[in-house]
């Protein structure tokens, strides 16, 4: 049971907290049909109340209009679970049968409460104002009543003694609690359902696919991020691993665009954490020597690595004897000769350089071709370096100059550069699959874990592999599940 930090869990709503998206349009037909297989005679031509049109509807009627909110509630016989689309729901007020409520349970009771660090802020609809999670706590000590409503994380269930979360926050009750104050005549078959289930592998291998991903989708949005590893507390060490990902993650950056990115938004959409995690790491990359002092104001801080040969040398001597970073090269942008002929035309009208003179006169919105456009006119002579701003580039040819070079023309463009092992994993992720089963999927990933493992990503590579097996492993599961009994 680890700390979870709440930024990271999602605010949901009554939908969203306890039932997957709405079936398509063909998976209420193909649950129609097995209805009508599995229901007697009598009952397939029963007429059953709508309490959304309020009137008397048939049953191929009623399956049409399930599956929203205002069917929420319905006792009919045709109403069916969420999830499997099959069974008759054994809870109106929760929209799921008996067996697909054992797991979810079992889920529930397995995972426990939530441990949130007290100095984290939520919206409190009662104060109408952010509070601390401390604070939260001592206000549901006082007086629960007064937090209906409330769909935040920090709200506990509002039964005496109950620590676990509130999944249905207009009621105020955890999955446990509402199944036991709505399903009293379904809970004893919901209990034996949820004593059969320990695992989320049980559970899945209990449904057919469709199952699987709308139980997924509800697992995916609550009780699946919950168990995801969160960033340490605030009394914790910064990872070593994770600061010398974000010094590598730096000096790529640099050597593709020639850009300082060490600001901590920056940081956290790359590293994918929180911006205060990344904000962390600014103190031991300026111990490691990767980044330059804090500077006053709003300035960010300089970059002191620029090679990706100077960073593994100065990780080494920190003890980091794996390499973070393959040596980057920077992307080639062939320039075709006739822009670059439009660009010296420009130039020699106007009178002065600047990616602002390139992007008008040309049209060109992709700072990248800017960018190689005036690398190109740096190596033929035309501009000088980048002296920064106000001054910019120099012309180093005259108007006379740059006609005559408009009169004999360009050297062509230099062959484009092969591209890279993690250019060719994505081009190969994009490729459509010939045939889209399990086992294509694994060689795929398998392919993408053998690039990841020559850019030296092992935990990448690692993981890749590991999804490999667990789908080959799947698919031989299907077939043997599939499979013609033998004859007796």
């Amino acid at each position: 049971m680890g700390r979870i930090a709440l930024r990271e869990l999602p605010v949901l709503t009554a939908w969203e907290r306890f039932l997957p998206p709405p079936p398509a349009a063909a998976e209420r037909e193909s649950a129609y049909r097995a209805w009508l297989q599995a229901t007697p005679v009598q009952r397939r031509e029963q007429r059953v109340y709508c309490q959304v049109t309020r009137r008397q509807l048939s049953p191929s009627r009623c399956f049409q209009l399930q599956y929203q909110p205002g069917c929420f509630g319905c006792g009919a016989a045709t109403h069916c679970c969420h999830i499997c689309l099959a069974r008759p729901v054994a809870v109106p007020e929760l929209e799921l049968c008996a067996e697909c409520l054992g797991p979810l349970l079992a889920l529930e009771l397995r995972r426990g409460a939530l441990v949130l660090e007290p100095d984290l802020k939520v919206r409190c609809p009662r104060e109408k104002r952010q509070i601390r999670v401390r604070d939260c706590r001592r206000l549901q000590a006082q007086n629960r009543t007064l937090c209906a409503g409330c769909p935040q994380s920090s709200r506990y269930c509002e039964q005496d003694g109950c620590n676990l979360p509130v999944c249905y926050p207009d009621d105020g009750y955890c999955r446990k609690h509402a199944i036991a104050a709505y399903g009293k005549t379904a809970l004893q078959e919901v209990a034996s359902a949820a004593g059969q289930f320990g695992y989320l592998d049980g559970v899945l291998a209990r449904l057919d696919a469709g199952q699987s991903a709308r139980l997924l989708s509800v697992l995916g949005r609550w009780e699946r991020t919950l168990a995801e590893p969160t960033r340490p507390a605030r009394s914790a060490a910064v990872d070593a691993d994770l600061v010398a990902r974000a010094a590598a993650v730096m000096v790529a950056d640099y050597q593709r665009a020639g850009r300082e990115h060490t600001g901590q938004i920056w940081l956290s959409r790359q590293l994918g954490i929180s911006q205060d995690a990344a904000g962390k790491l600014h103190q031991p990359l300026e111990q490691l020597g990767v980044l330059g002092p804090k500077q006053p104001g709003k300035r960010p801080r300089k970059l002191l690595v620029s090679s990706p040969e100077q960073l593994q040398r100065v990780l080494a001597a920190n003890g980091h004897v794996q390499p973070v970073l393959a040596p980057a090269v920077k992307a080639t942008v062939v320039v075709p000769p006739p822009q670059l002929r439009e660009a010296v035309v420009a130039i020699r009208r106007s009178g002065s350089c600047s990616q602002l003179t390139i992007r008008e006169h040309l049209g060109v919105s992709d700072l990248n071709v800017v960018r190689a456009i005036l690398a190109e006119l740096e190596a033929l002579g035309i501009v000088g370096p980048d002296r920064g701003q106000p001054r910019g580039r120099k012309l180093l040819k005259t108007h006379e100059e740059m006609g005559e070079l408009l009169r004999t023309g360009f050297p062509s463009a230099a062959p484009p550069t092969p591209p890279s092992p993690f250019e060719q994993m994505e081009r190969a992720a994009a490729q459509p699959l010939s045939q889209p089963n399990a086992s294509g999927i694994a060689d795929r990933l398998k392919a993408l874990a053998d690039a990841a493992q020559a850019q030296d990503y092992r935990a990448l590579a690692q993981l890749l592999r590991t999804a490999a097996a667990y789908l080959a492993a799947y698919e031989r599961i299907a077939q043997i599940v599939s499979a013609p009994p033998a004859p007796s």
